[in-house]
């Protein structure tokens, strides 16, 4: 497959000649041996020269599954005229492997070797000077004050690479990259303090060790010599930087277990143990199932999704249309999906993922939800899409409670304690130590934090491709997994100044390294939407996002839009039937009704009351289903806490055989577990309800559940949350073209004297500033009122759908707000104002941890500064329902 000029090769089945077979016995070969990689405790060691052709041959495998088309493009660009002859491509491929395998030679060095003076001296017959050398280094029984190898692997590599003239991007990436390959990229000064330790480095004499290694991993992989290859002529951009550097980091990881390269101790030939670590890679990346994503070759919605031949499934109008949109998509870029609650955009994003992976030659995609709740309900959709024709792929689920998850479990049954380890082909169990002091448990956490967003194709929450946007260890591995995979991020207008930020970012990034990405929303504001256009086009272009124009589209909905490098365009710019409708029929015509009267007050009691009343005028042969969404978890219990009081006091269960359920985010995995089922059980599809059920939930209940509701009480939100609120009722009702009106009640907002206030601590949750804005434009809307509260304002709105949304949303987030703010408002209104400025001290304390923007001075460099904790994600306080 070519892409871009560049052809992309699958792992195959068979291991390559990677390092090749044929190579020729060296006088130094025995030399090499001496020197010890992994030994940890015991006395059968592993020679430096192994794991370095151990690395290089995983790193060669990986390559393709691993790195983007940005990535390996500038790779090429690099390194693909070194050997002179043959494909280029193949050439940078060879070469990112070689480079790859010498992330260790600073273990080639008095400092590290001497760490396991027993077994040199006991083991190899290594000459007197050496054995001297690293006896005077050896540590004693106090803590090490020696220099990482890391750093020392920096000098040697630097000093190599200034020998053979290399440029400057060269020198700045190449040397401090692989050096950097523990997690943190060390800096200048960082290799001028270790120059300036010759009892760690060793000096002359192990420059010429250090040499002589690197000279003979060239030459058993078949490679020309390292000094006479156009070092000062190549060109290494940021994305093949943070390419090679994530490459040779999680090639270590694989080469570094034992299970997968077992210790060959001193006693064999080297040119024979070469040519066997291909099929030693080949076996550890294949029992992985790190197996690329393979779409069907016709990507085309109905081939798909077919349905079943009594059930066929016509795609609908926004699924046909970005079916067309990305029909001769070459390049990447971003596409934009707006429309209403159940129009399809999770079927809609598998099928452009589908096409863009086949058109770009990807690997995979991760698809990263609001909550884990969603993020289950899309593993689910997505595990049985793929099983219909991809039985080998390997679908993960990527949050911090996934092992409960059912179908987790049944993949990984309980088994004796350790086994589940021994059996798991990605557990660290097997890694050896670099020496006997060194604790792995840091090697654990962090492959088991970072490996999820390495794999092919996983679904999870939104927080697993925000790590990455954090200035924390290993970042460039983070980036360089999301490099080769298509990006959807759904529910894309519903976080906070904070996360936007960090999202902001990873936008951007994914233009720099020609990651496409598909962001999903029902109520998008059109100036949000230009800065996320923005973003990915500042990014693809190489350009700070202040100096790329902010571009504005057509105020229609629903849309698609597609932005790339050369440009925007969107569903106007398509073909289509005069009239066509953009909504399915069971979309269109739907009007909301916003109920703002019967709840006025917040009285736990009298909201219970309703409730019940509810439940007693509802037809007995249809049980009514309920949700109440609270914006705080306490709110949550109270009102809970209310009906049962209420439910006591009218004859208790006898009467009142009534399911309740609560669900928020602050539940444990198991209770949260038991709440997410009962919810599906009760008010998923084709279920059939034996008893009214009412549930009382977070903000959970409102973002991408595939349940349907009777009925929806909400606390008083901003308006396009409330909108995806009512999205939940009435969602799976089949009327055809009929128009359908759906029911939503405000609680919590009470009237004191001519003011509005909000339940305790609401305003924490969303800015005040934006709920009085929000009860301005539903008391401006239509009403069916014509008694007393018609007069007043409150009563009965409408809304219709989609007709208002794009307005109401727009209104909502416009700087200039279009309605009066009535004269008792006027103090609140300015506190709230004042209130919402001061919100955008998230703004700076996000950027305050995050990595740089592509377009920053010295991005590579800066990666990894100061780093700090991969799980600032969200705003410290807030509900962590997300990893």
């Amino acid at each position: 497959m070519s892409v871009g000029g560049f052809s992309f090769h699958p792992v195959t089945e068979q291991p390559p000649d990677f390092p090749p077979k044929g190579r020729t016995a060296a006088d130094g070969d025995r030399e090499q041996l001496w020197l010890w990689a992994k030994a940890g405790k015991g006395s059968v060691p592993h020679p430096l020269i192994c794991h370095a052709l151990d690395t290089a041959a995983v790193a060669y495998q990986l390559y393709p599954v691993l790195l983007g088309s940005a990535i390996r493009m500038e790779l090429t660009v690099a390194f693909g005229e070194f050997e002179g002859i043959g494909d280029a491509e193949e050439n940078a491929r060879r070469w990112v492997a070689v480079l790859c395998g010498l992330h260790d030679l600073g273990k080639a060095s008095p400092a590290f070797q001497a760490l396991r003076y027993d077994l040199i001296e006991k083991l190899y017959k290594t000459e007197q000077s050496r054995l001297q050398t690293l006896k005077r280094v050896r540590p004693t029984d106090g803590p090490r004050v020696d220099a990482p190898h890391g750093w020392i692997t920096h000098l040697h590599l630097d000093r190599l690479l200034r020998l053979a003239k290399a440029s400057p991007s060269i020198l700045a990436t190449v040397a401090p990259g692989l050096a950097g390959h523990h997690g943190v990229i060390p800096d200048a000064a960082r290799r001028s303090e270790t120059a300036g330790y010759p009892r760690d480095h060793g000096g002359k004499v192990w420059e010429q060790i250090a040499d002589q290694l690197v000279d003979r991993l060239v030459e058993l992989c078949g490679l020309s010599h390292w000094q006479l290859r156009p070092w000062s002529q190549a060109y290494l951009g940021l994305a093949g930087a943070i390419g090679l550097t994530g490459l040779a980091s999680v090639s270590d990881w694989i080469a570094s277990n034992s299970r997968n390269f077992p210790w060959a101790g001193v006693d064999f030939e080297l040119v024979e143990y070469a040519p066997k670590t291909a099929a030693l890679a080949h076996q550890a990346i294949h029992a992985m199932r790190w197996t690329k994503w393979t779409p069907p070759e016709d990507t085309r919605f109905s081939t798909l999704f077919p349905g079943t031949e009594d059930a066929p499934t016509p795609p609908r109008p926004v699924q046909v249309a970005a079916e067309r949109m990305l029909a001769d998509v070459t390049e990447p870029g971003l596409l934009i999906v707006e429309a209403p609650t159940g129009e399809g955009k999770t079927k809609l994003g598998f099928q452009a993922a589908a096409r863009l992976v086949s058109a770009l030659g990807l690997a995979g995609l991760y698809q990263g939800m609001p909550t884990r709740a969603t993020g289950d309900q899309a593993f689910e959709e997505f595990d049985d899409f793929a099983a219909g024709y991809q039985a080998d792929l390997r679908v993960r689920l990527l949050h911090g409670a996934a092992d409960q998850h059912p179908r987790i479990k049944e993949r990984n049954p309980p088994t004796k304690k350790g086994e589940a380890k021994r059996l798991d082909p990605e557990a660290i169990v097997d890694v050896g130590p670099d020496h006997p002091e060194e604790d792995i448990t840091e090697v654990r956490e962090w492959f088991a934090g970072k490996r999820g967003i390495i794999v092919p194709v996983g679904i999870g929450t939104v927080d697993q491709m925000l790590m990455g946007m954090i200035r924390a260890r290993h970042s460039f591995v983070r980036l360089t997994g999301l490099s080769n995979k298509v990006l959807i991020l759904d529910e894309v207008h519903g976080y906070d100044i904070y996360m936007s930020t960090l999202i902001d970012c990873l936008i951007e990034w994914a233009g720099r390294l020609g990651i496409p990405m598909i962001l999903m929303s029902a109520t998008l504001p059109s100036g949000r939407k230009s800065e996320l256009i923005r973003a990915w086009r500042a990014g693809r272009l190489g350009r700070p996002v202040t100096e790329v124009p902010l571009v504005s589209t057509a105020q229609v909905y629903p849309e698609l839009t597609w932005a790339d490098a050369a440009g925007v365009r969107t569903w106007s710019d398509l073909p289509t039937d005069p009239g066509a409708s953009r909504v399915s029929q069971r979309n269109g015509n739907r009007i909301i009704e916003v109920d703002l009267n019967p709840l006025a007050g917040d009285d736990a009691d009298q909201r219970a009351e309703w409730l019940l009343d509810q439940v007693d005028l509802a037809p007995s042969a249809r049980p009514i289903g309920i949700a109440v969404v609270h914006n705080l978890v306490r709110r949550v219990g109270t009102t809970a806490a209310a009906l049962r009081r209420a439910i006591k006091r009218r004859g208790g269960k006898r009467r009142y055989d009534i399911d309740l359920i609560t669900i928020t985010g602050r539940m444990s995995v198991a209770e949260r577990g038991r709440a997410n089922q009962a919810v599906k059980d009760s008010f998923g599809r084709g279920v059939s309800r034996s008893r009214p059920t009412i549930v009382i939930g977070t903000q959970v209940l409102e973002q991408g559940l595939d349940v349907s509701f009777d009925l929806m009480v909400s606390d008083l939100a901003p308006i396009d949350c409330l909108v995806q609120r009512a999205g939940r009722v009435l969602r799976h009702e089949d009327r055809g073209a009929a128009p359908l009106t759906v029911r939503l009640v405000i609680t919590g907002p009470t009237w004191k004297g001519e003011r509005l206030e909000f339940p305790r601590y609401t305003v924490g949750i969303y800015p005040a500033l934006l709920l009085l804005r929000t009860w301005l434009l539903l008391r401006a809307l239509p009403t069916t009122d014509s008694g007393p509260e018609a007069a007043t304002g409150d009563g009965v709105r409408l809304i219709r759908c989609p007709e208002d949304l794009r307005g109401l949303v727009d209104r909502l987030y416009a700087e200039d707000f279009d309605l009066p703010v009535p004269a008792g408002w006027a103090k609140d209104w300015a506190k709230a104002k004042v209130a919402l400025d001061k919100r955008f001290d998230d703004d700076y304390r996000a950027r305050s941890f995050r990595i740089p923007t592509p377009s920053d001075g010295k991005v590579f460099q800066r990666l990894t500064n100061d780093p700090t904790r991969a799980n600032r994600t969200r705003k410290e306080g807030r509900p962590d329902d997300h990893r």
